[in-house]
């Protein structure tokens, strides 16, 4: 089984000491993304929270 890298930076020791990598790139890109603020609305009397 291979073992996770906690602690580990660069690709190469991950590679080279058999660690299991992830790649997280689409979880980062999708929360660094501007959500919607589902709390925000417009109503006749304006904007609320």
């Amino acid at each position: 089984m291979k073992k996770l890298p906690i602690g580990i930076q660069t690709f190469e020791k991950i590679i080279k000491e058999n660690h299991c990598y992830v790649d997280k790139t689409e979880i980062i890109h999708n929360a660094a993304e501007p959500q919607p603020n589902p709390n925000l609305t417009v109503g006749k009397g304006g904007l609320s929270l």
